[in-house]
């Protein structure tokens, strides 16, 4: 009877144990969901056909997916790849300052080289991304990683979702538009041409034609004159 119950006890504490440990493992589960790199794998299933089907499954990413097709870039999203996009959210659009996206929308080459500095010519994952100092974009700039805490930051943008996969490669979603070394300073920015007004430039040439108009009109009626005057002293 002691036998029995020993043995009773000892299955019990075993089966405790299991059940202690199976917690603790779906503890850790857990605890990889709510992290930047658990966060990206589990929305990885989200991410379906390629990168531009991708971003175009996204309502938060319509503003890139405009402006990939402006710039000519929306056979190389559903090209072949594989690639690695960092695709700015609308509100990361919207950061920059007024009027440059319109300046860029009717820029395609500007926008193109912006563009082309948020992909880099493979796949990188969230894991992998964060051991290596920076990253060589299409563009032919390196883009800065920065790992702060639990986010990382690329260049100033900072990735709120990682890791979802397309049939071409993989999206990492960031908060701001990254801005390649080169151009930094030198984007085109709200100017005459957004705002209807027109430049300096073309203001000096009306004055210009203006001033030629007038003078132009003046000899005109000096000549008539002098033929009036004339043919009363005739």
């Amino acid at each position: 009877m002691d036998v029995e119950l020993g043995l009773g006890l000892g299955l019990e504490r075993r089966a405790r144990r299991g059940w202690l440990w199976a917690l603790v493992g779906l503890g850790a589960f857990a605890l990889t969901l709510v992290s930047p790199l658990g966060l990206g794998h589990a929305a990885a299933q989200q991410a379906n056909g390629n990168l531009l089907e991708a971003v175009d499954s996204r309502p938060e990413l319509s503003t890139l997916g405009r402006a990939v097709r402006v710039a000519g870039l929306a056979d190389t999203l559903a090209g072949p790849g594989p690639y690695t996009l960092w695709a700015p959210t609308n509100d990361g659009f919207a950061k920059l300052p007024a009027g440059t996206l319109d300046s860029l929308l009717a820029n395609p080459p500007a926008l193109r080289d912006i563009l082309t500095y948020h992909l880099a010519t493979a796949p990188i994952t969230a894991a992998q991304i964060v051991q290596v100092p920076n990253v060589r974009t299409l563009e032919g700039e390196a883009v800065r990683i920065r790992v702060d805490g639990s986010s990382v930051h690329l260049n100033d943008a900072t990735v709120t979702e990682a890791d979802l996969r397309a049939s071409n490669g993989i999206i990492h979603v960031i908060d701001s538009v990254m801005v390649p070394p080169s151009r930094v300073g030198a984007l085109p920015t709200a100017g005459d041409a957004d705002t209807g007004r027109p430049t300096v430039a073309v203001l000096g040439a009306l004055l210009l034609l203006a001033g030629a108009g007038l003078r132009l009109g003046t000899r005109r009626r000096l000549v008539r004159a002098e033929a009036r005057d004339s043919e009363t002293v005739g």
